[in-house]
């Protein structure tokens, strides 16, 4: 072998062992989180025997995506490159509206839309969600309008309309304790809800 013969047989090789580097996968940056549930116990009775039924929970559209988003200023988002949810935003409101409730209602009754058995709860809860994200500061932001209507009552004013506000600052700059402090407001909204959900109750 010649010694031309061997110096493009090196260049051979090092080209391909550079094609392989080149078809390796990349490793995928994207980290996903979930929205967690409340921890605290409430002090009221529980009403065991009360049944709910928990939808729509509506979210707005610049909500709908995997990617998680950042409010930079008044009108501007910004979708996180690598940060994402675990199987969707929806998905994670609604489960952890539905055990939250269970946690201050004190009950285990509860239909989630677009269940049938929602028609056959005692209470109905709708849910608008006009604003829940993060800011530069990693300060978390919630805002809904619901109402929670009694099925079974025959009063002239069955139902009850509010809206909730809830902030939370999270305790640091990373996205695991944005998501925490998300989880902080969705928990208010949740007590906002059962506190209504006692009043009506009461009132049969």
């Amino acid at each position: 072998m010649t010694r031309r013969t061997k110096r493009l047989g090196c260049f051979a090789f090092a080209t391909l062992l550079s094609s392989c580097s080149l078809l390796e996968p990349v490793p995928d940056p994207s980290r996903f989180y979930v929205l967690t549930t409340a921890t605290d116990v409430p002090s009221d009775p529980p009403l065991s025997n009360v049944s709910l039924g928990l939808g729509p929970v509506r979210l707005p559209d610049y909500l709908r995506r995997q990617e998680i988003v950042c409010r930079t200023g008044p009108t501007e988002i910004r979708p996180s490159p690598i940060d994402r949810w675990a199987g969707g935003l929806e998905g994670g409101v609604v489960r952890v509206l539905a055990e939250n409730l269970a946690r201050f209602v004190g009950t285990d009754r509860i239909a989630v839309y677009p269940s049938l058995e929602i028609v056959r709860a005692d209470y109905m809860i709708e849910i608008n969600v006009v604003r829940f994200d993060l800011d530069a500061q990693n300060t978390a932001t919630l805002q809904a309008r619901w109402q929670v209507r009694d099925t079974k009552s025959k009063a002239k004013e069955p139902s009850v309309s509010r809206e909730t506000q809830s902030t939370h600052a999270a305790t640091s700059s990373d996205m695991a304790a944005g998501v925490e402090a998300l989880s902080l407001t969705l928990a208010d909204l949740s007590r906002d809800i059962a506190a209504v959900v006692r009043e009506l109750n009461a009132r049969r």
